[in-house]
């Protein structure tokens, strides 16, 4: 019996022991998760920023101290694009994902360094390279950006005087089915709207199925009731068209993804035209068309993970 027992024991000690060294292994490492997804902006000044969320599974670390980082970068396969970090910000907001508990962050980056007027940078499978001062780096992947510098000016010939889009109504991961903007011309004697974009080439705004509408549609309506039939919203061939526009006119213009559904709430408007035979591009500045939920559960299956080892 006592043999017995005194096997219980070392079998509960050495279970302990090992319980003891994996929670300390644990404690030198960090798991960072973030989750790809698209960005598009249009950056007039040095001030604008873009957030970047990100999971850490601990708030004790340098990591999230903006004082220990050097230096930041996008980088691609073609570009490694110097930018500042603004602020780390804490969201106060902790989630579990497969028995992990997280934190999450978002980091703020800006474009200081990157003036370059009417230029549009593409960076696709983008990832945040960190430089710390002590002289660690992790390599955070983000998705893909396209960034546009450009300072806004008025244009003579066109004008936007409504601009909303309707989603598939997702509650927790809306795509964008199609964008309804009401344009202005100007010239008095109209002009043809020749393509319009939003700065990411998998995603087109197809021309050739727009619809003139007399009045704003809701929101929240099936986009399929303004086209008369069920658009097909992936991986179709857009044929290029055109819109003539006089005065002031609203019109419905579907989306179609060329590869992949993404949800994408913020972007900017590139509407090129011609008018009297010379070709413009009409820029319209980011806008926030809707909010994405901002859970775990929302982008499962996005999740890229970086560990963190202490050294």
């Amino acid at each position: 019996m006592r043999k017995w027992f005194l096997l219980v024991i070392l079998l509960f000690i050495g279970a302990s022991a090992i319980i003891i060294a994996i929670d300390e292994k644990e404690a030198n490492f960090v798991r960072i998760l973030t989750f790809t997804r698209i960005y598009s902006r249009l950056i007039t000044t040095n001030e604008e920023t873009i957030s970047i969320p990100a999971y850490f599974s601990t708030k004790e670390s340098f990591l999230t101290d903006i004082e220990s980082i050097d230096r930041m970068y996008l980088e691609t396969e073609e570009y490694r694009l110097p930018v500042s970090v603004q602020e780390i910000r804490d969201a106060e907001t902790s989630e579990t994902h497969q028995e992990i508990n997280y934190f999450l962050y978002y980091i703020d980056i800006s474009f200081s360094e990157l003036g370059e007027n009417d230029f549009l940078y593409e960076l696709n499978n983008c990832s945040l390279i960190i430089d710390y001062k002590n002289q660690e780096e992790i390599s955070l992947e983000i998705g893909s950006l396209s960034l546009k510098f450009s300072s806004l000016q008025e244009d003579q010939y066109l004008s936007m005087f409504r601009m909303y889009v309707i989603t598939d109504q997702d509650p927790l991961r809306p795509c964008i089915e199609g964008i309804v903007i009401g344009l202005e011309d100007l010239s008095g004697v109209g002009i043809t709207i020749q393509k319009i974009s939003n700065g990411v080439s998998d995603i087109a705004f197809d021309l050739e199925e727009a619809v003139r509408l007399e009045d704003a549609v809701d929101y929240q309506i099936n986009p399929d009731d303004i086209l008369g039939y069920d658009y097909p919203r992936e991986n179709h061939t857009i044929t290029a068209s055109t819109l003539f526009i006089s005065a002031q006119s609203l019109w419905y213009v579907p989306v179609c993804y060329l590869n992949e559904i993404n949800p994408m709430e913020r972007f900017p408007l590139y509407i090129e035209y011609a008018y009297q035979g010379v070709e413009h591009r009409y820029e319209i500045d980011d806008f926030q068309f809707y909010q994405m939920t901002q859970r775990m559960e929302v982008y499962d299956g996005y999740f890229r993970e970086c560990i963190y080892y202490y050294t």
